[in-house]
């Protein structure tokens, strides 16, 4: 289903990569150190080459940031325009917000004051700014969001940056595991998962999602874990007998403390749906109160000996035939078909284990590839052989 299309051994500089990849429309993006590349059939083809390292965010729609590492010197790229022309700006940026012509900045100023906002780039100017305002997420063109713990405040752009509303979510604190003090964690928002109908989608640290009105702030929506008060009720008896290690098999896949974190939105089928450890969930917009649907895949997984799926990053590469994902800490990625939900495709990095550490470090899925780069920063491109979309 997969042919290996290029394997590249990358270098590390210092405490960062040398590789940094962006995915733009149908364009790939890959900074190869000091040289900016383009992916094409197996081929990194050269775009630029700058006189030091450089570090690439995609912070618009069609706009890069290119940072120099040596110098500190910042550059935009607009990608659409005919020729490389690299704009230089006394922002960093510090987010990337590719759904929306804005995007936070950061600037640290010679004094060290800290200023972030939004920034324009349609416009080429600031639209708002204010000290110490940061987590920003812009939905459609005129508002932005700030995440704060559990708390979603939701602000008007403008000279003001007028507030809207604030949301408070519910506290539904859980058990921490950990190998230190046990503590009791309070809930915590840790992804927006979509923008539709007036909507936004959050996922939270306890295992919770709502939908908050975007006009008003109200919550329309709260579906819970199914197996939330059970995971909490675990994780308690094990603390106060004075445990730190718990096997997985004690805990419900699903109610991990990152539970519903790798949730994605399917528009073409309207439903949310995510993959973690041992479980498949998923429920329609069209009902989200009562379409809620938990399956188990150990059946499948533990055929293999696999331990269980894990990730490294909060989101989940798919596409209308299949889920993409890995067991991270062994090496293998892994092709899950959405209809069955069984395994169509693996490979295995071949690495040798070194403890705990990840094989895997990341994982994209654009435009009919898959991109994996291993512990070693060698990068893997495998191409899909019998695409449909």
């Amino acid at each position: 289903m997969f042919n290996i299309a290029l394997k590249k051994s990358f270098s590390h500089n210092g405490s960062h990569s040398s590789l940094w990849m962006k995915f733009i429309g149908k364009e790939t993006i890959i900074a190869d150190g000091d040289t900016l590349c383009r992916y094409t059939k197996g081929d990194l083809i050269p775009i630029y080459r700058f006189n030091e390292n450089i570090n690439l965010m995609q912070v618009a729609e069609s706009v890069v940031h290119i940072l120099l590492y040596e110098s500190m010197k910042c550059f935009l790229w607009y990608i659409d325009r005919p020729s490389p022309e690299f704009v230089p700006t006394e922002f960093q940026f510090n987010s990337e917000n590719i759904e929306s012509e804005f995007s936070s900045y950061f600037i640290e100023y010679s004094n060290s004051a800290e200023e972030s906002g939004i920034y324009d780039f349609k416009n080429s100017n600031i639209v708002f700014k204010e000290k110490i305002v940061k987590n920003n997420v812009i939905v459609g063109k005129n508002i932005f969001i700030q995440l704060n713990y559990n708390n979603l405040i939701v602000s008007r752009l403008g000279n003001s940056g007028i507030q809207l509303w604030s949301c408070q979510l519910p506290n539904r604190p859980f058990w921490e595991d950990n190998t230190g003090p046990t503590k009791l964690i309070k809930d915590k928002i840790i992804k927006i998962i979509c923008y539709n109908n007036a909507l936004i989608w959050i996922a939270t640290f306890s295992g919770s999602i709502y939908a908050i009105n975007i006009n008003t702030g109200e919550i329309i929506y709260d579906i819970q874990n199914p197996d939330q008060e059970q995971v909490k009720n675990i994780w308690k008896e094990k603390f106060l007998t004075g445990k730190t290690q718990y096997s997985l098999k004690d805990v419900p896949a699903i109610t991990k403390s990152i539970a519903f974190e790798t949730s994605e939105f399917d528009i073409k089928n309207n439903i949310i749906f995510g993959l973690n450890m041992f479980s498949y969930w998923e429920f329609s917009l069209n009902a989200p109160s009562n379409s809620l649907r938990v399956v188990d895949l150990s059946k499948f997984l533990k055929q293999k000996n696999y331990q269980g799926l894990d990730f490294v990053s909060n989101s989940l590469p798919f596409d209308d035939e299949h889920i993409y994902t890995c067991e991270s800490y062994e090496g293998i990625i892994l092709a899950i078909n959405r209809r069955t939900l069984e395994i169509d495709w693996s490979y295995e990095i071949d690495i040798e284990p070194q403890g705990l550490l990840r094989k895997i470090l990341t994982l994209y899925y654009h435009n009919n590839q898959l991109f994996v780069v291993d512990r070693e920063n060698t990068l893997y491109v495998f191409e899909k052989t019998n695409a449909s979309t």
